[in-house]
């Protein structure tokens, strides 16, 4: 029997749980009757209004917000209202958010964010507010599991039986009972009656905790979870805590606590729910007798597959356990090892029994336990740490155990073993995981009286970089060089409820996954206005995926790093190991990414005599950046092209006097090659119903046989990604420039084909151009994926177009019209030059729709039939003033088609129309004979369409939105929306479209949803965000301010919302679903595109639009902070702080808090230099003047104060 005298908490957890109490504060945003004027009016100074000073402060403010009491303050909505807790968030002191009776709460879903470190390994774990709380975890990806994954709806049901168990023999005076802590039975698994303990779940950044309070018991006990971060393997923090909360008598514990139920390495999810029962015969503990129970190692005694070859599985999964006592320092003492019991039969009975009962506790001691003679192997084994303590009052004992993968178990029992047993260690991990998140997020530092919404920022933050990645800067700035800019700890969005992601955290430091390209690029959109640093990288590596037909391939992954210079990588070997490597040599000889370099690098034994981040420096230095991505998908989306121009905007807002250079002489990019195309429409226009005449676009893409062929001759698969390599002839360069991609469209001299940024875009446009409709309102669905909107996956077939794409290419054909001013001309590909020519000749003649529709569309087809697989290399220059020209006329045309498409919608913004064809020919071939698709359906040629509407979608507003020119334009479309029956009274947010009561189920899966739910008229907070966003564009800045009280999930009811405030969800259920309990209820945590909006609103709201600006005399940069900050938001001191450009602190004072935008101009700045120089500087209509806005822009200032 192993006693133990605890000696209350470690210190992590005296101060990890907070004040029980909240105070109970409205959070309503005042509001007049009036709009607001925006930032293109300006604002003059309110008499009687003092200085409003910006002043540094670097720690954020904790304390609960001030009641409003302003006139007209938005209301809470009646629905929320009667169903309210009536108590605010609650938060602990270290900003957790604290879900109270959490088992009792509406059921969600949500993960750890799997960081570990630059140089550690990532694990992935999943939890949900039943049970025990962690659901799932392992590594990599759900093939790789200890616990296995599954889907959220049987993850609430499963996880308190399968999940993380505790048992405890409680023995207290006479009375001895059995105890199971956060069991969902009415009396906690206790033998005789007692209260449900009152059950906290306590949800950090970077960690999850839980607290079970049974008082009737004396007991308390606390779980904590969190990754190991900066190690070379994975693993799984838990420490469970007990404390004697008896005041009078002394409480002897017998414990067993972890896993009923752990998977060992070799299975995989489908070898789970496919074959369980068969997969066992494969199982095994090893080391474990050796180990005296202490260190199993668990894994599959040889490989799986009916295959000739039989491979020795050599990796596996372990768990190790000991008693961690309050204060340990690290003073090189290892812990006994607690013995851990493996054979589930000794603790549940029979094999296969359910195991909600630990029957071999209630018979016996847990010595005589983990005496019995177990079996661990051809059964699922357990892995739960036996220990027996006695807490004197007020006492307490942790049983800290870990969880984790070896590469062999050598390995495990000599090095990981030793490490993570020492005493201090997990305590200095557990500090070390926290400052990881919190040095992430600093850069969105926000301090205002609201700390929900703080916290909300950086939560935001963070969730995002998980799905765009997080830009870490490579090379060595001395030697004049552009960074080289590397995303790591990204990963496709996929967990418990987004079951159907395959997610991926590369297994190596570094880490990141693949990612789909709509996402990435949307994800990475602020990364300029948080790291200047960052520059022009994400323009130019999403313009690189662009295609010669306007398309792009659906998966990016990221870069990887080449040294051509053989001399080069010599000089680095001997620089970094001190002598001719042969190992390292030959690992910089090829193609690869940091992460993957290291690993290899520990795998040959390779030693530097320099610190590894300066090695990597001094490699990425060399090396030229090759960007890479996947086709990976049976269709082009509609809306992947739509948000490039967000990349340019953003790199133009930070550096405004570069636009020019961008544009027209920054080095050019290539055109990406995919091994597919769309097909023309002779090849995809198919009757499917002879006799009602039904023709549908099917088959829309086609992979080129002689382009796969030649991929993959010059392509390696690695982790299901085409690891292109460069050429011989590739340049050093930073990311973007000269490079020889192997994936890369060329001409027929075998050169990869470039142009300029400028000449990207206004193909991108013009080719889009080339694709409305017959109607020519929207952008044709006719690569056979719909827009942003991919529930609509069935209007494509439909012969669907889109106006919320029409509105973009009106976005960027005004953008670029702009860019004509500089007077620069443009050389084009000879074959895009002909397809534009005939574009404008088209215009010029006077035709019907459809003869225009057609006669274009067949020339967009031919250009694309002659770019296949190269252009000539023959170019065509347009000068300025004929480009200006030809974009003018193409405005014209997209705007008399918007007038138009609004005209049919009577008045308001539409969003999608399909198209019935009404007359054909069916297509012959040569020999006069009909043609027909695999399926035997006749390909038919359009001749007459008739045009149908569908119901109203928010995105198209949304859309519409940002080519509304004046303010007043823009309240009407508010105000249109807002009146519209896509505005949900009941909560006050906005669905994704009116009801779609009686359309067609094929306009796509959303129709076989229940209204209110998915993407089915519910909210899709995405899209709800991005009309808040075009509200804070739009200068309606107490609208806003109105609109998310209700709409952004930091001022929502947690009790309604169901989930963390701090966190955003895909969707919220609306009013429109049939249970009414489930309405304001969030789903599909986290990682979604609200995010990225979420993001650019924080900026706009902090800084305003265009922060940096041009003196319009002198050309001299300067520095204009426009906030749009709502009076409730400042602190009783008067101050909101904020991190500007991810390193320069910003304080606003505004003693009578007033709303920013009825301010004036602030007069004076307090500007403090990173040298600790203060400078007082007197302000021309609130602007900071030369040298200082680039001395801000390059971080060379390190807070500013500004006076109104």
């Amino acid at each position: 029997m192993i006693d133990s005298q605890a000696q209350g908490l470690p210190a992590s957890y005296q101060r990890s749980y907070g004040s029980e109490t909240a105070e109970d504060v409205p959070l309503t945003a005042g509001r007049d009757d009036s709009s607001s004027a925006g930032w293109s009016l300006r604002r003059k100074l309110t008499a009687g209004v003092g200085a409003l000073a910006l002043v540094v402060t670097l720690a954020a403010v904790m304390a609960p917000p001030s009641a409003v009491t302003t006139g007209g303050a938005a209301s809470k909505p009646a629905a929320l209202e009667a169903s309210s807790t009536e108590e605010p968030p609650a938060f602990d002191e270290l900003g957790r958010f604290v879900l109270r009776g959490y088992d009792d709460a509406k059921p969600w879903s949500s993960f750890l964010p799997g960081l570990g470190g630059k140089f550690g390994m990532p694990m992935w774990a999943f939890y949900v507010n039943r049970g025990q709380g962690i659901a799932a975890f392992g590594t990599e990806n759900k093939e790789h599991p200890l616990m296995e994954f599954n889907s959220a709806n049987k993850a609430y049901q499963n996880t308190p039986y399968t999940g993380f168990r505790t048992f405890l023999k409680v023995k207290r005076g006479d009375d001895e009972f059995i105890h199971q802590p956060f069991f969902p039975t009415p009396e906690g698994g206790k033998t005789c009656p007692v209260s449900k303990p009152q059950r906290d779940m306590l949800v950090g950044m970077n960690e999850l905790e839980l607290l079970e309070d049974a008082s009737d018991l004396g007991l308390k006990t606390k779980v904590q979870y969190f990754t190991l971060p900066d190690e070379d393997f994975a693993a799984l923090v838990r420490r469970t805590t007990f404390i004697n909360t008896d005041p009078n008598e002394p409480v002897s514990l017998q414990i067993l606590d972890g896993m009923p139920r752990l998977q060992p390495f070799g299975v995989t999810d489908w070898h789970l729910k496919n074959m369980g029962r068969t997969l066992e015969g494969w199982y095994k503990a090893f080391n474990y007798k050796e180990s005296a129970h202490t260190l199993p190692f668990f894994k599959l005694t040889a490989s799986v597959a009916d295959s000739e070859e039989v491979t020795m599985v050599v990796e596996g999964n372990w768990a190790l356990s000991y008693i961690e006592q309050d204060g340990e320092l690290m003073d090189g003492s290892v812990h006994s090892l607690l013995p851990i019991v493996a054979d589930p039969t000794t603790v549940f009975g029979q094999l296969d029994t359910p195991v909600d009962t630990p029957q071999g506790l209630v018979d016996k001691s847990v010595a005589e336990l983990v005496g019995e003679t177990m079996v661990t192997l051809a059964r699922t084994p357990c892995a739960l740490a036996a220990a027996s303590v006695i807490l004197q009052p007020g006492e307490s004992v942790t049983v800290t155990s870990l969880y984790g993968r070896a590469k062999d178990q050598s390995t495990f029992t000599g090095q990981i073993a030793p490490l993570v047993s020492k005493r201090g260690y997990v305590s200095m991990k557990h500090n070390v995981a926290t400052k990881l998140t919190d040095d992430l997020t600093a850069v969105m530092h926000t301090a205002t009286a609201n700390p929900v919404f703080d916290a909300h920022v950086r939560q935001m933050f963070l969730d995002n970089l998980l799905r765009g990645g997080y830009p870490i800067m490579m090379g060595d700035a001395s030697r004049g060089e552009e960074l080289k800019v590397y995303h790591t700890f990204s990963r496709i969005h996929g967990d418990l409820e987004r079951d159907y992601n395959y997610f991926k955290l590369d297994l190596t430091y570094y880490s990141q996954g693949p990612g789909n390209f709509r996402d990435i690029n949307q994800n990475r959109r602020t990364d300029v206005l948080l790291d200047p640093r960052v520059g022009d990288f994400n323009v130019r590596t999403f313009l690189s995926f662009v295609q010669s037909d306007a398309y792009n391939p659906l998966n990016v992954a990221n870069a990887q790093f080449f040294i051509q210079d053989k001399d080069a990588v010599k000089k680095i070997v001997q620089k970094a190991t001190g002598f001719d490597d042969v190992h390292l040599t030959g690992l910089l000889e090829r193609p690869f990414r940091p992460g993957d370099l290291f690993l290899n690098m520990e795998e040959q034994n390779v030693e530097l005599t320099m610190d590894r981040e300066d090695f990597l420096n001094l490699a990425a230095s060399e090396a030229v950046q090759v960007p890479q991505a996947n086709f990976s998908q049976n269709g082009f989306w509609a809306d992947h092209w739509t948000y490039h121009l967000d990349l340019v905007e953003n790199y133009l807002t930070v550096f405004p006097e570069k636009e020019e250079q961008l544009l027209y002489d920054a080095e050019p990019v290539p055109f990406f090659q995919s091994p597919a195309q769309v097909n023309p429409r002779d090849k995809k226009y198919v009757l499917t119903n002879e006799s009602a005449g039904t023709v549908r676009q099917y088959g829309c893409m086609a992979y080129d046989s002689y382009k796969t062929d030649t991929h993959r001759k010059m392509e390696t698969l690695v982790d299901g990604i085409w690891q292109r390599y460069p050429t011989n002839s590739a340049k050093k360069h930073a990311i973007g420039s000269s490079r020889g991609e192997t994936d890369a469209l060329t001409d027929t001299d075998g050169e990869v084909y470039r142009i300029s940024i400028a000449g990207k875009l206004a193909m991108l446009a013009v080719l889009k151009f080339a694709q409305l409709d017959p109607q020519g309102m929207g952008v044709e669905m006719e690569g056979g994926k719909p827009g942003w909107n991919d529930a609509m996956n069935g209007l494509p077939g439909m012969i669907g177009s889109g106006m919320p794409e029409t509105f973009e290419l009106l976005r960027l054909l005004h953008f670029m019209e702009k860019a004509t001013r500089f007077g620069r001309s443009i050389r084009f590909p000879t074959e895009f030059s002909d397809l534009l020519t005939t574009i404008l000749n088209e215009l010029d003649a006077f035709h019907s729709d459809f003869q225009y529709w057609d006669n274009v569309a067949t020339a967009r087809e031919l250009y694309r039939n002659v770019t296949t697989y190269q252009f000539s290399g023959e170019e065509q220059e347009w000068d300025a003033r004929d480009l200006e020209d030809a974009f003018s006329t193409l405005v014209d045309k997209v705007q008399s088609g918007v007038d138009k498409a609004v005209k049919i919608m009577g008045g308001v913004t539409p969003t999608y129309f399909s198209y019935e064809v009404t007359d054909f020919d069916y297509v012959q071939d040569d020999s006069g004979k009909k043609t027909h698709d695999p399926m035997g359906r006749p390909y038919v040629r359009a001749k007459a369409f008739k045009v149908h509407k569908l119901p109203q979608f928010l995105e198209g507003n949304v859309r519409h939105f940002k080519v509304l020119k004046d303010h007043e334009s823009k309240l009407t479309l508010y105000r249109q929306t807002r009146g519209s029956s896509i505005y949900d009274q009941h909560l006050k947010m906005y669905r994704l479209s009116e009801s779609l009561d009686g359309q067609s189920f094929e306009i796509g899966r959303m129709m076989a949803f229940a209204p209110g739910w998915l993407e089915n008229t519910s909210i899709w907070l995405h899209m709800s965000y991005k009309l808040y966003l075009e509200l804070l564009r739009a200068g309606l800045f107490s609208e806003f301010w109105e609109e998310v009280q209700t709409g952004m999930t930091a001022f929502m009811d947690p009790a309604v919302f169901g989930r963390s405030p701090l966190e955003a969800a895909s969707f919220i259920v609306s009013s429109f679903y049939p249970d009414d309990r489930l309405h304001g209820t969030g789903f599909l945590a986290r990682l979604s595109g609200s995010t990225a909006e979420f993001l650019s609103m924080w900026h706009l709201m902090m800084q305003g639009p265009t922060p940096f600006v041009l003196d319009a005399k002198t050309g001299e940069l300067n520095l204009k902070l426009e906030p749009a900050l709502p009076s409730w938001l400042f602190k009783d001191d008067g101050t909101v702080s904020f991190m500007f450009l991810g390193g320069v602190t910003v304080t606003y004072h505004n003693p009578q808090k007033l709303d920013t935008w009825e301010l004036g101009y602030p007069v004076s700045a307090s500007i403090i230099a990173a040298n600790g120089e203060v400078v007082e500087v007197d302000l021309n209509e609130g602007t900071i003047p030369a040298p200082y806005a680039e001395m801000t822009r390059d971080l060379g200032v390190s807070s500013i104060d500004i006076y109104f």
